[in-house]
């Protein structure tokens, strides 16, 4: 169990290293935390259902029911009948709608900062060729453009 833990450890320092990006996604807007919030939700949602359906015999079929529902496939093969299974249903649809609108909000903002920062390097960079010209208001932004950069550049 411990070296199985410690195997785990070691993938997740390997994705961090090889896929800063995928790292960088998850630290976006607290998609991590998210996502964290959607696994327990989908285990706690099972247990109830588990028991409230028939269908649903055993704790792993109601961990698939709620995968299927959170994520909005809906395959249709376990669907509640019970009015506490519909209400967990229901709970478990909307953050699943929550969830997906989070995922693709996150992922479109870290794309997007990437390219205002190469764009904000670009302005810095022009402001600099035309550093002589530059009004003392201009020289002020400039500076704390800079600045800004330097330390986003101290965070990684």
């Amino acid at each position: 169990m411990v070296l199985r833990f410690l195997r785990l450890v070691a993938i997740l320092n390997m994705f961090r290293k090889y896929f800063p990006e995928l790292t960088g996604i998850l630290t976006t807007n607290g998609l991590r935390k998210m996502l964290r919030i959607t696994g327990v939700v989908i285990m706690l949602s099972a247990i109830p259902i588990t028991y409230l359906e028939k269908g649903i015999t055993t704790f792993a079929e109601g961990i698939w029911w709620a995968i299927v529902t959170t994520t909005t496939v809906g395959y249709g093969d376990i669907a509640p009948v019970t009015l506490g299974g519909r209400i967990v249903a229901v709970l478990l649809m909307f953050f699943g709608i929550g969830c997906i609108g989070t995922i693709t909000g996150t992922v479109a903002t870290y794309l997007l900062k990437g390219k205002d920062k190469d764009n904000e390097k670009e302005f810095v960079k022009n402001k600099i060729d035309q550093l002589e010209t530059l009004s003392n208001e201009e020289y002020d932004i400039l500076l704390q453009m800079i600045g800004e950069i330097r330390n986003d550049k101290r965070r990684l």
